[in-house]
């Protein structure tokens, strides 16, 4: 730290006066009205209530037919499912099932999102959560 000096106080003081001691004045002031850019007038908004939205589109209905690729996925996935339920139970599966049950959750898993990842991506997202 540094030594404070009388001569640093008396520096203090002066710049003090010298920045406070002059009066207030306000800003000139600018012109009364100053010039504001032209606005564009608003489109009128008609509302028609029977006026059909050419982009809005319906999903597709769903084909009512699983692909055999989704077939097997809930096959392996009830497999698994029903593996854990009996491991959970108590029974005693042979080590060859056990494996069995753990390698159909993965075929599950990976079908599942394969098939997430390969959804047909639509462009006509309006913000609906179905």
């Amino acid at each position: 730290m540094t030594k404070k000096s009388a001569d640093d106080d008396a520096r203090f003081a002066e710049i003090i006066e010298r920045e406070f001691s002059q009066p207030w004045e306000p800003p000139a002031a600018g012109p009364a009205n100053p010039a504001t850019p032209p606005r564009p007038a608003p489109e009128p908004f008609e509302f028609n209530l029977f006026d059909d939205d050419e982009s809005y589109r319906q999903t597709p209905p769903h084909p009512g037919r699983l692909s055999r690729t989704a077939l097997v996925g809930l096959a392996a996935l009830a497999v698994a499912a029903t593996g854990f339920l009996l491991l959970l139970l108590g029974v005693d599966l042979p080590g060859w099932l056990r494996w069995a049950v753990t390698a159909c959750m993965g075929v599950a898993a990976g079908i599942g999102i394969r098939r997430l990842l390969r959804r047909a991506d639509t462009d006509d997202d309006n913000g609906a959560v179905l």
